[in-house]
């Protein structure tokens, strides 16, 4: 009611003043997918690309192993660069969505920047960041977000439908943080 699409010019227009969008939700994974795929066709098959957290990791690294990732720890703001969890990638795509980076508080009260389409409303539950590995960058940063807004219960049952590799971080407090990775994900990565 807010927001109007018109298909014939490729253009939106908004009803409200107060209304904003951001239109990155895939550009990055999509982005991601499209280097890797230019370098691939020069002949440059050992690469890594990353932007703004989505990450192809293509053949190896200058020591001929595996790309090793960090998954960063939602509590960056006390312990900058202390991943929870790392991994190798070979030839695979991470995309991670997360709440714990973009959020306002209001009245006391925290809200997450990921909407619920059903309500229109920010996310409430505890799932603080969701992990997926697919070869595409694109897909694993759709599925992640998708899962970021279920929530974990749903989307950890939606992901196992998918077979698709997950990681997530859960917190109920926002101070003490629990993972949980799924059985695509433990079979397929070497975590550390």
């Amino acid at each position: 009611h807010h927001l109007s699409i018109a298909t014939t010019r490729m253009a939106l227009a908004k009803k409200n003043a107060e209304l904003s969008l951001d239109l990155s939700a895939l550009a990055k994974g999509y982005a991601v997918d499209q280097i890797s795929d230019i370098l691939n066709t020069y002949g440059l098959s050992n690469h890594l690309v990353e932007i703004g957290g989505e990450i192809h990791a293509q053949g190896s690294n200058a020591k001929q192993q595996a790309w090793h990732i960090a998954i960063e720890h939602p509590d960056n703001m006390h312990l900058p660069q202390a991943p929870i969890s790392s991994l190798r990638l070979h030839n695979q795509s991470l995309a991670t969505s997360g709440n714990y980076r973009n959020f306002f508080d209001y009245q006391g009260k925290r809200y997450a920047h990921t909407l619920d389409p059903k309500t229109g409303k920010p996310t409430q539950h505890d799932l603080v960041s969701v992990t997926v590995i697919h070869p595409s960058s694109l897909w694993a940063d759709a599925m992640a977000t998708a899962i970021m807004v279920m929530g974990a219960e749903k989307g950890l049952k939606f992901a196992n439908q998918q077979k698709l590799a997950v990681f997530m971080v859960l917190s109920k407090d926002g101070k003490h943080y629990k993972t949980q990775a799924n059985r695509f994900f433990i079979q397929g990565q070497q975590l550390e």
